[in-house]
């Protein structure tokens, strides 16, 4: 029966402690850039998985210590007991890992005498708050699991339809039509994305068949130059058409000076719908890129932003992108282009998965058998897979 009162106990600590925690540390991070809460659908997404991981991760640590304290502390076997040990065992974990990200930010970094002392003092106050607070938390999540008990059913339905309901509407609306003329314009960015990486330009691999189909139907430029070896510099000269030293733009603290003209200024000028999904977070509102955008976003998948996602992949058991990936840019530009395709437009869609840390897909990084070509080249048939479908989406 231990076993039995242990689980249900743990479950119900956590399913309630659990969403408390992960939609405030959802919040957390919505709080730190609102404007990247900007599609429905991903909100909703990330509400499920903050949610879900924290209940998940909370549960992995919290059930094998309450059937433990089940056998050590004293009392009669009974759910409320185990809601009681399971309450305190997740206010111990939560407050020690809380305080231990906080101060270090990392798993990695070396042990001294100072750092040892300082995780006792950690732990030492995660088993004060366990004292103090496991059973007012227990109580409340008795009370809270049996209030939603027989409702549980409704409320999941309701929130899904809210949900399916909200991205239904969202992804339906359409720009007006515009019937000036004109062709609608596409530019596509791919960071440090070298030519000798791709067959088109004679790398004898077919590294990049899809992107090698764009050049086949269309013009390929065999004399193409940047303008500097890095992102702020170059993007800038792209925006305006002027060299580094005009536009001034080349360094961490540059701001794109707001007198010179864009191109997106131009479009916006020329009646189009300008839009930007961004991938580098270099290139946002506060180095001055998206002058001109009537819809400019960084996307940032804000679930890799979460506690429990970044202690899991600094503890090297998730996988972890400061980036959004080109599959996530793909999607968000294809869902901008279903809003807005009814008039003329201009979109900057911008990748980033060649760059460093040259960690591929595992279904492409397959493809290569010497391992000097696995750390990059994957990432150039990736991009130009996922820009297929997006150049598909209205071709």
């Amino acid at each position: 029966m231990r076993i039995r009162s242990s689980i249900a106990g743990a479950f119900q600590v956590c399913a309630v402690l659990g969403a408390i925690f992960g939609s405030v540390d959802l919040a957390r991070v919505i709080v730190r850039d609102v404007s990247y809460a900007w599609d429905p659908l991903a909100v909703a997404i990330w509400t499920v998985k903050s949610m879900g991981l924290a209940v998940a991760v909370g549960f992995a640590l919290v059930f094998p210590s309450t059937w433990i304290l089940s056998f050590l502390v004293r009392g009669e076997d009974t759910v409320d007991r185990a809601r009681r040990l399971a309450a305190g065992a997740w206010i111990f974990f939560h407050v020690f890992l809380v305080l231990l990200w906080q101060d270090y930010q990392s798993l990695e970094q070396e042990l001294t005498l100072r750092r040892i002392l300082l995780k006792i003092a950690f732990a030492a106050a995660g088993l004060g708050a366990a004292l103090l607070l496991s059973g007012i938390a227990g109580r409340l999540a008795g009370a809270v699991w049996r209030g939603l008990a027989g409702r549980a059913g409704i409320a999941v339905a309701a929130a899904a339809c809210l949900a399916v309901g909200g991205t239904y509407a969202a992804s339906n609306r359409v720009a007006p039509a515009n019937a000036l003329p004109g062709r609608n314009v596409l530019v596509v960015l791919v960071d440090t994305l070298r030519a000798d990486a791709l067959s088109c330009y004679g790398n004898g691999r077919p590294t990049t068949p899809r992107i090698d189909r764009f050049a086949a139907q269309g013009v390929r430029f065999e004399n193409a130059i940047a303008e500097s070896s890095w992102t702020i510099p170059t993007v800038a000269s792209i925006f305006t058409g002027v060299y580094p030293a005009v536009h001034r733009t080349t360094n961490y603290e540059s701001v794109l000076p707001s007198e010179l003209l864009t191109m997106a200024e131009a479009f916006q000028a020329g009646g189009y719908r300008t839009g930007a999904r961004i991938s580098n977070i270099l290139i946002d509102e506060r180095h001055g890129y998206l002058q001109g955008f009537d819809d400019g976003h960084v996307v940032m998948n804000l679930a890799r932003l979460l506690f429990f996602e970044k202690l899991l992949a600094q503890a090297r058991i998730a996988a972890h992108y400061d980036f959004a990936t080109a599959d996530e840019i793909t999607d968000a530009a294809i869902s901008w282009l279903r809003l807005n395709h009814r008039r003329r437009f201009f979109l900057y869609v911008h990748y980033y998965d060649p760059h460093f840390p040259y960690s591929p897909p595992e279904s492409y990084a397959m493809k290569w058998i010497d391992p000097a070509m696995a750390k990059r080249f994957p990432y150039h048939a990736f991009v130009g897979d996922t820009l297929w479908n997006l150049v598909s989406e209205y071709k």
